[in-house]
């Protein structure tokens, strides 16, 4: 006996056109998690996504033919969401605290109206490559996936400035070259914490 009450049918944002030669089926079939899974994902896990991306695997009732910890993370989030409501209801209440002067509020949310951006294949071409305008370089941007995003969190303890500098000592380079180098450097570090905090936060409070 099943202990599921709720199946629902959702269409990826990607339309699966972003993962190459993988035959992603966009049109997913998603059920309610069972008691069990919902107490899998109070466990902790130094790879949450991947913990998380099990339980939707297992939700997902209709091939999909990647699994959930491989797509890109506009469509994990996607699924993510859907999983909430197809297992709590779509109401969900947010909780703010003002900055300046401390009063709360809270709203009622209804995830069923958010708006969902379909992909759009001629702003994925023009902006998922492009050239350097020094080196000349070509560079092909791939999608972030969670498996992604789990492993910069766990790389991101293991980061080590002083083989940073080592590395940097290494090149055959006038101190000014280095600085700029090293500017350079810190720009893409920064800007990749600005990526990590602009992407919703994975939380066991779904």
């Amino acid at each position: 006996m099943t202990e599921y009450t709720i199946v629902n049918d959702y269409v990826l944002p990607s339309e699966g056109k972003v993962y190459g030669p993988i035959d992603v089926k966009p049109n997913v079939t998603l059920r309610s998690m069972t008691t069990a899974e919902e107490m899998r994902r109070l466990n902790h896990s130094e790879r949450q996504y991947k913990l998380l991306a099990e339980i939707i695997d297992e939700c997902i009732t209709t091939p999909l033919g990647i699994s959930a910890y491989d797509l890109c993370v506009a469509d994990f989030q996607f699924l993510l969401h859907k999983l909430r409501i197809v297992t709590y209801g779509p109401s969900y209440k947010l909780s703010t605290t003002c900055p300046w002067c401390t009063s709360q509020n809270e709203n009622l949310v209804n995830m069923d109206e958010l708006v969902v951006k379909p992909f759009n294949a001629e702003i994925y071409e023009k902006y998922s490559e492009f050239e350097l305008p020094v080196t000349k370089s070509k560079i092909k941007l791939r999608m972030q996936t969670p498996r992604m995003m789990d492993d910069i969190k766990i790389n991101a303890k293991d980061l080590n400035c002083y083989e940073i500098l080592e590395k940097l000592s290494t090149i055959k380079m006038d101190k000014f070259g280095i600085f700029k180098l090293l500017n350079s450097f810190l720009k893409t570090k920064l800007s990749l914490i600005f990526s990590i905090a602009y992407t919703p936060k994975i939380t066991n409070d779904i």
